[in-house]
Formats: structure tokens, C-alpha cells, sequence
């Protein structure tokens, strides 16, 4: 754990009650680290998020994380991977592509599951969420979800319930039904700056529901938008230019539109440059037409 300190004020009282001068106090917070090989404060992201405290910070290290547990929302017990905490921003060290939480091994109903009370600071940040039912559920908070990888979850990436959570700079692929998924109109979520490709039935189900919109890319999805939402201004309808996705890399090709100095948008997805033009080696034509000789 490594400790750091965050200015607050504690002057509660009027100065001229106090025997000292009001000064600004540090609040400690602490960070705590999860390693899987024992090297750290935690092996599991829910044992490093069980130490902490609100305002505290779980680093991951990479990894495959597969455990879970059982969690409570209103209706009923769920297997999940992580429970978050109110408060405690999860965020890996290396990001998605080396950073996974995965449903497979125990499946997983929930990958991620926010409970009740958790605001902008309980936040999610940098992993690869993979082969559990529902990627995410929110359940009537306004968390940050940020930097993430969506692919082979069962049903849907994003699902909640009474939920206004902010979801942002995300990459979804391949999702089955649903890249995300708000369940009642009542929710007030915020989507911007994401890739979704290849959504099998719908990209963003709004439910008729307020959804913020912004600065989203969708391609070869069967549709981007249902339930009473519409393109914006500023969505991207293109193809985002993964380097390999069908071996698994969903970082960018150096001329994808999804990139910041290829959009007035700032950027959207999870990954950045991995990839830049084909090599081209310069040869004369009769160095072609002697390396197709059948006689030489």
C-alpha cells in the first residue's frame, strides 16, 4: 500500500474560535496494488477493493482475474467477478489488452457489478471485460466507466437499472445483443467517445429514456441506435481500423477515424496507435520479372 495526500479543509469552525490558525489539512488516501503473482497488497481485484476506503485507489497489475463471488442488488443473489465500492476508483496499470476480468472459468452473471451509491468517483478504469452475461451493471448510481474492452459477454457490455452512469472512451465488439443497454426511462446515462462494431442486434437501447449522447463511432453493427435515440451531429459512421481484431488486438491503425488527430472529437475507444502503413519494398521491374522466371 503507498499512501498520498489530498488537500481538504478542516476549518469547520470560524477562525476566531479557534486557538491556532485555520490551516488547510491533508486527507490521506491510499493505493493499493493488486498483483497476482503475491507481489502486491492483494492477489484479486475484489480483495484489493475490500481494503479500501472511499478515496482510496486499486491499482491491477496484468493479469487474467476469474474469481467470484456473490452479490445482493435488490433482486436477488448474482455471481459476479467485482463488486465495486462507493468511492474507490479500480483502474489496471497496463490496460485492457493485459488487464482481464473474465467469467468464463465460474460464469460469471455479472463481470463488474456497481451497487447502489456509487457516484463519478467510484470509477472503473483501463480492463478487458470478458465472458460473463452482463459485462457491467449499474444499479441506480452515476459511476464512471472508462477505458474498457466489452467482447464475448453473453448478452449485453453496459446494463442498468435507475442508473445515470458515464460511459466513455470504451471499445465494444461482437456483443451478441447489446453494446449498452438502459432498462427503463427513468435512467439518465451519458455515452460518449466509444467504439461499437459488430453488435449483433443493437449498439445503444435507450428505452425512450434521456441518454447524452456524443462523439460515438459505430460500424458493420446490425443497428446502432434503438428506443428512442438518434445519430448526433458528431457520431462517426466508419470503420474504425483495428490492427487485428480477429486476433484479438482492437488497437488502432495510425489512420483510423477514431483517433484525436483524426476527429474533432478527442478521440473515442479504449486503445490508441498499435499499427502504421504496410511496408513497401522498393524493387525494379526486372527484379520482378527474375523472380517469377520459371527458367532461372
Amino acid at each position: 500500500m503507498r499512501v498520498r495526500a489530498k488537500v481538504s479543509s478542516l476549518c469547520l469552525l470560524p477562525a476566531f474560535l479557534l486557538l491556532v490558525p485555520c490551516l488547510a489539512q491533508p486527507a490521506i488516501s491510499a493505493v493499493w496494488v493488486v498483483d497476482p503473482d503475491g507481489n502486491g497488497d492483494a492477489t484479486t481485484i475484489q480483495g484489493g477493493i475490500d481494503l479500501a476506503s472511499a478515496g482510496d485507489v486499486v491499482q491491477v497489475r496484468p493479469g487474467v482475474y476469474s474469481d467470484t463471488h456473490s452479490a445482493f442488488p435488490p433482486w436477488g443473489e448474482r455471481i459476479v467477478n467485482v463488486e465495486m465500492k462507493p468511492g474507490v476508483r479500480v483502474e489496471s496499470t497496463d490496460g485492457p489488452a493485459e488487464t482481464i476480468i473474465d467469467g468464463a472459468t465460474k460464469t460469471a452473471e455479472y463481470g463488474v457489478y456497481f451497487p447502489e451509491g456509487c457516484q463519478a468517483d467510484c470509477a472503473l478504469v483501463g480492463f478487458s471485460i470478458d465472458h460473463s452475461e452482463v459485462g457491467t451493471y449499474v444499479n441506480a448510481g452515476s459511476p464512471t466507466i472508462r477505458e474498457n474492452l466489452f467482447l464475448n459477454n453473453m448478452f449485453e457490455g453496459v446494463q442498468m437499472w435507475l442508473a445515470a452512469p458515464t460511459i466513455e472512451f470504451n471499445t465494444f465488439f461482437g456483443l451478441p445483443l447489446y453494446g449498452v443497454r438502459v432498462q427503463q426511462i427513468e435512467s439518465r446515462p451519458t455515452v460518449r467517445n466509444n467504439i461499437f462494431a459488430e453488435i449483433e442486434t443493437w449498439a445503444v437501447f435507450c428505452a425512450g429514456s434521456q441518454v447524452a449522447l456524443d462523439c460515438n463511432l459505430f460500424w458493420n453493427n446490425a443497428r446502432d441506435y434503438e428506443g428512442g435515440c438518434d445519430y448526433q451531429d458528431t457520431d462517426v459512421l466508419a470503420d474504425p481500423a483495428f490492427c487485428n481484431a480477429a486476433a484479438g488486438d482492437y488497437s488502432l491503425h495510425e489512420g483510423s477515424p477514431a483517433l484525436p488527430e483524426n476527429s474533432d472529437c478527442g478521440g473515442m475507444g479504449a486503445f490508441g496507435v498499435g499499427c502504421g502503413p504496410t511496408p513497401i519494398l522498393e524493387t525494379s521491374w526486372g527484379q520482378v520479372k527474375h523472380a517469377f522466371d520459371p527458367h532461372r
